[in-house]
């Protein structure tokens, strides 16, 4: 049985994605709380709960008598653009820095969704992989965790220095001489759950949009798994395919 998030949680994040993208400016009056209770479906109660935490976030200010406004001076945030074009994913910003959490080896039972990491790499739940782990912020604000997964005899070759200034990728290219062939890219929103939410510094529950990368060499098999966690006030998608020669799309979800 899938978990839902709490009712406060879903109008939360509706609101703040609406402050922090631009969408409500600040000054802006919010709705009383017997609108957004009929608006969304849910009691004053939960609306209170919800309207709490952004004011404990100072994203608004509640004004007795007069009504719930967004706060002043909460800059507006551009969302990063993740260009998903054949085997090039791009993103649009480089102002964000990258912090190096972990160079480590995991048993695959260890790691996040490790049946599809152990179907990846046909490998059982206590096998060893290496693992780079790593944070990227924007203005000291983590917008973008990142989780790699790869042969852990690929360790040997990497080093932290390397690893703060290069892409994993490059640097497996050019030390393992890797032809990087096929690649598939999973994406979907899930909510954040308590270690994701301290690693990006936002409310457990919160939206991010979740990516899955599957790399392969097309000699060698599988390469890296790469587990992407945005959250979903800061990032778009952008998908690029030639209207002209592509008539008919064919939209399946993940049960058909």
């Amino acid at each position: 049985m899938k978990k839902t998030m709490p009712a406060y949680v879903l109008l939360e994040s509706v609101v703040r994605n609406k402050i922090v993208t631009g969408q409500l400016f600040p000054g802006d009056r919010l709705p009383n709380e017997e609108v957004l209770a009929k608006e969304f479906n849910m009691s004053r109660i939960t609306v209170r709960k919800a309207l709490a935490n952004l004011e404990s976030d100072k994203l608004i200010v509640r004004r007795p008598a007069r009504g719930t406004f967004v706060a002043p001076g909460i800059p507006q945030n551009d969302k990063f653009s993740v260009e998903c074009t054949p085997g090039v994913i791009v993103f649009d910003k480089a102002e964000y820095k990258s912090k190096l959490l972990a160079v480590e080896t995991r048993k695959i039972r260890d790691t996040r969704f490790p049946r599809a990491i152990a179907t990846f790499f046909n490998k059982g739940p206590n096998d060893l992989l290496g693992a780079v782990r790593r944070v990227r912020l924007l203005d000291g604000v983590p917008v973008y965790y990142l989780e790699h997964f790869f042969a852990a005899d690929f360790l040997k070759h990497l080093s932290r220095r390397e690893l703060q200034r290069e892409y994993l990728v490059g640097i497996l290219k050019r030390k393992e001489n890797l032809h990087f062939g096929t690649s598939q890219m999973c994406i979907e929103s899930i909510p954040a759950d308590p270690d994701l939410a301290g690693i990006l510094e936002t409310q457990i529950f919160s939206p991010l949009m979740y990516g899955q990368l599957f790399i392969r060499d097309p000699l060698r098999g599988p390469l890296v798994l790469a587990n992407a966690f945005m959250r979903s006030e800061y990032f778009k998608i952008i998908l690029e395919f030639d209207a002209e020669n592509s008539l008919t799309a064919v939209w399946k979800t993940s049960g058909e």
